[in-house]
């Protein structure tokens, strides 16, 4: 199996109280159709998840979406395939 190195700039910026949308980059591209891509476009929400959710003010309906956006910019991916991918992951828990 193919190994991946995915680099994940996660970059909080906290003005006040309030958490700015986060800036996220990813250095490699990755094949999305591929169970290694899919795991990736995963990791990539949750970890960014994790570290919002500690701003105060974290409101999930509005970072959330924010988050499906992000994903879908940095994996060349629409936000729709970006919001089937992180749920099937979650829910296959």
């Amino acid at each position: 199996m193919k190994k991946m190195l995915i680099t994940l700039g996660v970059t909080l910026l906290f003005t006040g109280c309030s958490a700015s949308e986060s800036s996220m980059k990813v250095n490699e591209k990755v094949e999305i159709e591929s169970s290694v891509g899919q795991k990736a476009v995963h990791t990539y929400i949750k970890k960014a998840k994790a570290h919002l959710s500690t701003a105060p003010n974290y409101n999930p309906a509005v970072y959330d979406d924010r988050l499906m956006r992000m994903a879908s910019d940095s994996f060349q991916i629409s936000v729709e395939e970006a919001t089937e991918i992180y749920k099937a992951y979650e829910y296959d828990k």
